[in-house]
């Protein structure tokens, strides 16, 4: 079976990200990059320029590279973002003792180092992201992702946020068809029992079983972020608005509960000041 790893290559300069990302695998289309061997697929993504984006690429991920210049405030910024997502990952810094000083305390301090290639393996999680839907003649409907749980063809799944079922009728892989893929492929799939609303509105399809919420608590919050009633949550590059109590924020949708980090941002945070607001343990009681 398909399996494979999700890597994001980070830099201000995007053109950086993606010179590191050519390193890695071989560029099909804006943004991603491929490595293929045997049954073995690793996936970079390089973001767009928004914090959202690369907050959609770094949890999507299960390791990240990031590349370090200057230490601006922008800068500083992804590096937190980075932090806030829990993943692993290496900083190839022009200072490597100026950015561990700067984030000293923090886990990233720890992560500089020189550039090696990666290959990690994506954890099932009971769910696939999908990041785009649409109706193709001659096809039907067809969804675009990233699993992060074990696909077949027959397999009957459930649209978030519609709660609809369906069934997979057809797989493919870089143009490849395949029976089954397992955590960690980028795919396009093929489905049954769906209408164009649904599809076009779905984020993620759930496996039986898989359980969804609408309500995660925050768990960190980082000391420089400021007060906000409304946040985004990101985890497995699904991005959710919420409207915040306390410490517990209710989302416009379900997310899937996994034992994952959702980064939590602030985008509408006083010029100048910090976006990244802190993040959520989707598993912590």
């Amino acid at each position: 079976m398909l399996t494979g790893g999700i890597v994001s290559a980070l830099a201000l300069d995007r053109e950086a990200a993606a010179e590191l990302a050519g390193r890695l695998g071989k560029r099909k289309e804006e943004g991603k990059y491929y490595r293929k061997s045997g049954e073995r697929l690793l996936t970079i993504l390089v973001p767009g320029e928004s914090i959202l984006d690369a907050a959609e690429a770094l949890t999507a991920s299960d390791f990240f590279y990031m590349i370090s210049t200057d230490l601006s405030r922008d800068e500083a910024e992804l590096a937190l973002l980075a932090e806030a997502s829990g993943r692993p990952g290496i900083v190839i810094a022009s200072d490597p003792a100026r950015f561990s000083s700067m984030f000293r305390g923090f886990g990233i301090a720890g992560m500089v180092g020189e550039f090696e290639p990666r290959d990690p393996s994506t954890p099932d999680l009971g769910f696939a992201l999908v990041d785009s839907g649409f109706i193709v003649k001659g096809v039907g409907p067809v969804a675009l992702g990233i699993t992060f749980t074990g696909l077949s063809v027959h397999d009957e799944v459930v649209l978030l946020p519609s709660g609809r079922s369906a069934s997979i009728k057809s797989i493919q892989v870089l143009d490849e068809d395949y029976d089954s893929v397992g955590p960690g492929v980028r795919y396009g799939i093929s489905l049954r029992g769906v209408d164009e609303r649904d599809l076009k509105e779905c984020y993620a399809i759930l496996r039986p079983g898989a359980v969804a919420s609408r309500s995660i608590r925050v768990t960190h919050r980082f000391q420089l972020a400021t007060d906000s009633q409304s946040l985004h949550a990101v985890m497995r590059g699904i991005r959710l608005f919420g409207s915040l109590s306390g410490d517990e924020l209710t989302l416009e949708k379900d997310i899937p509960m996994a034992r994952e980090r959702a980064a939590l941002l602030n985008v509408n945070a006083p010029k100048g000041k910090l976006r990244v607001y802190g993040y959520s343990d989707l598993n912590a009681p």
